[in-house]
């Protein structure tokens, strides 16, 4: 049978399961039908309507293939990142070399959204370290005008210890 117990489902709220193959197949299957793969982004409409949209970004260098195809529905977005060696297969399979796929979840719809956010997150991540080196940098004038010339710098060291 199709759904043998091995086979992982999606529950939607809608009460539907929908197995993770079916998911996946939907997805090959648009490539098999688009052999010749050009650069450029497609939109591809899941079934059903619940499971939102696909955009697939595609770069063809000769005969690398880079696609990054971002999910509007998280659940989406984890199961076909779970299934990543299956779709390079399938692919392989078709004759077209994948170089690099990526999978990622679109915020709110938007198309970028997702990119611009991890870019804000990974400078976010940064700046703990930085503000420190910055605050250092911006209190040592600070105890300059406040430390009188007659104070030994030496002892000023030593406060610091």
């Amino acid at each position: 049978g199709l759904d043998n117990p091995g086979s992982l489902s999606l529950h939607l709220p809608s009460g539907i399961d929908i197995p993770h193959s079916q998911i996946i197949d939907q997805v090959t299957g648009h490539f098999a039908l688009n052999r010749s793969l050009k650069s450029g982004s497609i939109t591809m409409r899941l079934h059903p309507v619940e499971l939102g949209e696909l955009r697939m970004e595609i770069k063809v260098e000769q005969d690398n293939i880079k696609v990054h195809i971002t999910a509007q529905n998280p659940q989406v977005q984890d199961i076909l990142d779970r299934n990543l060696p299956r779709l390079r297969e399938v692919l392989q399979q078709q004759g077209m070399n994948l170089a690099h796929m990526q999978v990622s979840v679109a915020t709110d719809g938007g198309g970028n959204g997702r990119l611009f956010h991890e870019q804000f997150n990974q400078k976010n991540f940064e700046s703990p370290g930085r503000s420190k080196t910055g605050r250092v940098a911006f209190s040592l004038p600070e105890e300059e005008q406040k430390s009188s010339p007659a104070v030994d710098p030496d002892q000023n060291l030593s406060v610091h210890i």
